[in-house]
């Protein structure tokens, strides 16, 4: 009898190990296939020509595989809340990024840290110089680096923040042409969603 409950103790512990073992797995809310959404306002500060400003930033990524995630990322200038400090001239009077490109993950199962590195270009037009003279909307190459950490607290929701550096020069005259060269930050709840279930299989060993 004694034998019988030893057994029967042994097999309880087995499939208490495999079931909790199972719910640590289902728990890992970041994983291929995850669709992930957010937007946010964005405080930035503009290096070159020593101006806050803040940024409507909006991204989408989807992730490849454990390490590896394709995002893109649109920044629109909020003019209303801009000049926090100073007013100088070539002040951007309207400026919109698009950036996309790939991020590299680490860390635990959910709470992730990231790099990313994305090309892309800006659409800007910068305000009246102290001679009164409009300049043009001008579209100009650019690109942005982006880290971030990230915490994954359910199957739909996650708390985000990163630190984003960009720069594109902006062409005014055919001599002459200004850095748009930033950093900003951002952070926020973000929505994800799986959209391809892991499929089944059994190893026999």
């Amino acid at each position: 009898m004694g034998k019988i409950i030893s057994i029967l103790f042994i097999l309880m512990l087995g499939l208490s190990f495999g079931q909790n073992k199972e719910i640590e797995i289902e728990e890992s809310n970041f994983q291929p296939s995850l669709l992930k959404a957010s937007a946010t306002i964005a405080p930035t500060r503009f290096l070159s020509i020593y101006s806050s400003a803040a940024m409507l930033n909006g991204y989408l990524e989807y992730v490849l595989d454990e390490r590896i995630s394709v995002r893109g990322d649109v920044f629109y200038f909020l003019p209303n809340l801009a000049y926090l400090k100073l007013n100088p001239l070539n002040v951007p009077e309207s400026y919109s990024a698009l950036y996309a490109g790939f991020g590299y993950h680490i860390g635990k199962k959910n709470w992730k840290h990231s790099l990313y590195f994305q090309p892309g270009v800006s659409y800007t037009k910068i305000a009246k110089d102290n001679l009164n003279m409009e300049y043009r909307w001008t579209v100009n190459p650019s690109y942005q680096v982006k880290v971030g950490t990230c915490l994954y607290v359910s199957r739909f929701f996650h708390f985000f923040a990163e630190l984003n550096f960009s720069d594109s020069y902006v062409r005014t005259t055919p001599v002459n042409s200004i850095s748009m060269k930033q950093l900003g930050f951002s952070a926020g709840l973000g929505f994800h969603l799986v959209t391809k279930r892991k499929s089944e299989s059994v190893i026999f060993d």
